[in-house]
């Protein structure tokens, strides 16, 4: 999958920043460093795609599904609960 916008639209892929944001919130017992081990990409990178400045991560939305350990459909939904 190169291009994520032939499966998910824009709207879930904001969705799936937002929720990310979050998650990286949620779970602050996962350091700079480990996001950077798991993702295999520099902290920079991954907290500017989650605010919206770059589209790096668009189709790696697995990665980071499976670094917060939620579902793909959790992390694109718009009314996802992770409590």
């Amino acid at each position: 999958m190169n291009d994520l916008k032939e499966y998910y639209s824009l709207e879930q892929i904001n969705n799936a920043r937002i929720n990310t944001r979050f998650l990286h919130e949620l779970h602050s017992e996962k350091t700079i460093e480990f996001i950077e081990k798991i993702l295999d990409v520099n902290y920079a990178t991954f907290r500017m795609w989650y605010s919206g400045g770059s589209d790096y991560f668009n189709n790696k939305l697995t990665q980071i599904a499976n670094l917060y350990e939620v579902s793909i459909d959790e992390l694109i939904s718009s009314n996802a609960t992770f409590f």
